[in-house]
């Protein structure tokens, strides 16, 4: 089976691909610039993202879009992450939640579209925690975003970016696995031969 997977980000389509190898499902990374609406919504922003490839691919498709979201600022910085780590700063958004709640998650959404659908399938997920009341200095690996020298995940003590490689495997095996369960639902209801 193939599927397109629409991004410029090499990094999320390895991930894809390594979730979505159990179901025998070839990605192929199909690099497109979008237009991106203005939007706190993620599921609008990857069906988008998701109508707009297939307009030029016309083939079977996935689209993501994903957001860091701080509890005591609803919607923040949400799908803008990249442009409030630019402007504030791992130190701005500590101190954002000076004296706060800390609590903030991951959010993941898939959308799914083909020709047969009038509207994108939505898949989801949400890592919780909490942010760390310093950044940790440790070098962040490969597929590293700035935002692990400061989330700590429920059930951990510190941030992502200092964990050792055995406490990482186990953190990402504990995440909700969003291309995981598309991955299950696109074999059951889209490539399934006896359908």
């Amino acid at each position: 089976m193939k599927l397109y997977f629409a991004t410029k980000n090499s990094r999320k389509v390895e991930t894809a691909q390594r979730e979505l190898s159990e179901f025998v499902i070839e990605i192929v990374q199909y690099d497109i610039d979008f237009s991106e609406p203005r939007s706190y919504r993620l599921e609008e922003i990857a069906a988008q993202k998701a109508r707009e490839a297939l307009g030029y691919l016309h083939a079977p498709l996935i689209a993501v879009d994903a957001g860091f979201y701080l509890e005591r600022w609803p919607n923040f910085p949400g799908p803008f992450t990249n442009h409030a780590l630019e402007t504030l700063g791992l130190k701005g958004m500590l101190k954002l939640v000076d004296g706060e709640d800390r609590a903030c998650r991951y959010m993941h959404v898939v959308a799914y579209v083909d020709e047969k659908l009038e509207n994108p399938i939505f898949f989801s997920s949400s890592v919780e925690g909490s942010l760390s009341g310093e950044i940790d200095e440790s070098p962040l690996r490969i597929g590293g975003s700035d935002i692990d020298r400061i989330f700590v995940p429920d059930g951990y003590d510190k941030p992502v970016s200092s964990m050792t490689d055995d406490e990482r495997e186990e953190y990402r095996k504990g995440k909700t696995p969003v291309f995981t369960d598309f991955g299950g639902w696109l074999v059951n209801n889209r490539w399934n031969p006896d359908r």
